[in-house]
């Protein structure tokens, strides 16, 4: 059960910057007047992986280290 609280987090902040960073993308995308097309999806997908890399990466640390 050690480090079992860091892996819920880990888990939280990934979910969490996977799906804020897809709707925010794509939210922002479509404010700025492009259509709802494959190249905004792919963008939307590009950024999720970026925040969720980042948002997730100090976590993997702290799992590392235990």
């Amino acid at each position: 059960m050690r480090g079992a609280g860091v892996l819920i987090i880990r888990g939280a902040t990934l979910s969490a910057g996977q799906q804020l960073g897809y709707d925010g993308m794509k939210t922002y995308g479509k404010s700025m007047g492009f259509e709802d097309s494959p190249a905004l999806h792919m963008v939307s997908s590009i950024a999720a992986a970026f925040g969720s890399a980042c948002l997730c990466t100090p976590f993997d640390v702290v799992m590392t280290r235990f």
